[in-house]
């Protein structure tokens, strides 16, 4: 922080820190918390208006639950945890706040006073702008004579493409697969490849999207949305924006129940004015991990919005439990597995935390000796919370790394070993350490080969060396790279360092970290802890379950399994985007 107050301020740099302790919240690694302290140690009032008001601001951006809005109610109890005094301004923070465009404030219809982050309400608007504006759908291809779709897909696609923008949505079995590529294939004939983009929000997402669209022999490829709109490794933004536009006619976006307000907002700002857009996914899944959860908001309240909901006979139980989830909160499973005969979705009980994670050892070593099945890459654990459990991922990783990877080598204090699993959790540039030079048409020749390539948050890879304590170089696919990972803890939003290692041991994973990705066999591991429960809701169990394409097992004991899937929480995800764009629709009347 000195060197860049320094930078900045230049001599003043001093002065302007003891004035207002609060002005080094622009750089990175300074969070409220160390601002705050140094306000008390310099001697501040405690109970200023300056605090109260940046104090207000931090309890609006700090909620963990993906609100966008909060009420009034959330920034009164935060200020008077944070500010012990009988002299507290609420209002006149919240204010200040908005004076100075840290905060923004929405009445609801009842009159109720909602608070935001003026940067996230700004992203939310600029979303609401642009579905509530489009019309006209000019660029689409004629589907009505496409074999391949029945009719309910017929239907449900042209809502989708009434409109220049639209949203597809629809349980796993209902053909959103099916729908995207061959959409994608008629864009691509009647529009030339270079002119159409297929998109997903993480890497792995992507991949999937990929091998769809080369399965359903559609000439394209997919990207992240990060990737397709070009991320500056110097200033951290897009280079494709609302000022720089994306050369694309058609931008298809799958997955997109992950995409937050801020990525939808990018994405849209990027478009130019001709530009169609459709986003495709399952609101059904957990919500985004950012703030908001702008597909749920689309499909309720834009009006060009198809909704998929006959699932196919032949998909197995997964998929027709999965509807039965949502619909519901009962989860449908199988009293033994029959993959053949689509049986494979079942539970397996296990009445404490330890038993579960002995369950899961044991169901990894059972399949390590199945023809064809490799345990490491055809089977993924899946869990709720990161520590704090015998069935986290910390300690989950600890058991199989023993099991899958016992005698892989190593460098004293590296927590990796060579042959291990990993997954990237840190999006960033890596220096490139691909040297081969053995022809592969996934990957430049060596001397045109980039000094750093881009990893998403969720890439996995394989250890291929250890090069001392706190690197190791990995080995990822699809597409190849290779690179060398710092290990150790990353930074935070703000520059904070956070309790998130950049990479980990990925035998294990959290639901959210494995989202968008597929797996032929999932073990879906309920943990009945107070904090696990904190984590597992109904949305969670559907998405656990749907990560699976061949079969899953849940593993826990029977009634917190039920409990879990009557909970929901992504219902109450406070927006204002559906009343937005509602308001957009009754204008246009």
């Amino acid at each position: 922080m000195i060197r860049e107050a320094i930078a900045k301020w230049g001599n003043r740099a001093a002065d302007i820190i003891r004035k207002d302790p609060f002005a080094t919240l622009i750089f990175k690694g300074v969070g409220f918390p160390t601002a705050d302290r140094l306000w008390i140690e310099l001697g501040h009032p405690p109970d200023s208006i300056r605090r109260q008001e940046v104090a207000a601001w931090y309890a609006v951006w700090s909620n963990r639950g993906g609100h966008t809005w909060v009420n009034t109610d959330t920034i009164r109890v935060a200020l008077r945890e944070q500010i012990a005094s009988d002299k507290l301004n609420i209002d006149g923070a919240i204010k200040e706040a908005c004076d100075k465009e840290r905060l923004t404030t929405r009445m609801n219809g009842c009159g109720k006073l909602w608070v935001a982050d003026f940067y996230r309400a700004r992203s939310e608007q600029i979303v609401a702008n642009y579905f509530g504006e489009v019309r006209g759908g000019f660029l689409w291809p004629d589907l009505s004579d496409d074999i391949m779709l029945d009719e309910n897909q017929h239907a449900e696609l042209d809502k989708a493409m009434a409109t220049r923008a639209g949203v597809l949505s629809g349980y796993p079995g209902t053909g959103k697969t099916r729908c995207l590529a061959r959409l994608a294939k008629a864009c691509v004939e009647l529009h030339g490849r270079e002119n159409v983009a297929i998109c997903a929000p993480t890497g792995k997402a992507a991949v999937r999207a990929k091998e769809m669209m080369h399965q359903a022999g559609v000439d394209a490829g997919a990207t992240t949305i990060h990737t397709l709109l070009g991320v500056d490794p110097i200033s951290g933004g897009f280079q494709h924006n609302a000022s720089n536009h994306l050369p694309k006619k058609i931008v298809l976006a799958d997955e997109c129940s992950m995409v937050d307000s801020d990525l939808m907002a990018d994405l849209v700002s990027a478009l130019s004015p001709d530009a169609h857009l459709l986003l495709v996914g399952d609101a059904s899944q957990l919500p985004p991990v950012g703030h908001g959860f702008p597909l749920r908001d689309l499909i309720e309240n834009h009006h060009s919005a198809g909704v998929l909901t006959e699932v196919y006979r032949n998909e197995g139980q997964i998929k027709h439990s999965a509807k039965t989830l949502h619909l519901t909160g009962k989860l449908e499973t199988c009293k033994k597995l029959d993959i053949p005969g689509g049986l494979n979705l079942i539970t397996q009980s296990a009445h404490t935390p330890d038993a579960a994670a002995k369950k899961v050892v044991d169901v990894i070593t059972a399949t390590a000796g199945r023809k064809n099945y490799d345990p490491k890459w055809h089977v993924q654990v899946l869990c709720a919370t990161n520590k704090g459990s015998p069935v986290s991922r910390r300690e989950l990783n600890q058991r199989l790394q023993q099991v899958l990877n016992a005698n892989g080598d190593t460098y004293p204090g590296n927590p990796f070993k060579i042959g291990d699993k990993v997954v990237c959790r840190k999006n960033g540039w890596y220096e490139n350490c691909d040297t081969c030079d053995t022809y592969n048409p996934d990957r430049p020749a060596l001397n045109e080969r980039p000094e750093k390539v881009y990893v998403a948050n969720g890439d996995m890879g394989e250890v291929v060396d250890i090069n001392g304590p706190q690197t190791a170089t990995v080995e990822l696919q699809n597409p190849y790279r290779v690179v060398r990972a710092i290990l150790g803890k990353s930074e935070d939003s703000s520059g904070v360092q956070s309790d998130k290692e950049r990479w980990e041991l990925a035998y294990a994973c959290t639901v959210h970290t494995y989202q968008g990705s597929q797996v032929p066999i999932v073990l879906l591991v309920i943990d009945g802890s107070s904090r696990g429960q904190m984590v597992i809701d109904r949305h969670w169990v559907y998405t656990g379950i749907t990560r699976a394409e061949t079969a899953c097992m849940v593993i826990g004991q029977r009634g917190t399994i039920i409990e879990s899937c009557r909970r929901q929480r992504a219902a109450n995800r406070k927006t204002f985007l559906g009343e937005m764009l509602r308001e957009y629709q009754e204008e246009t009347v």
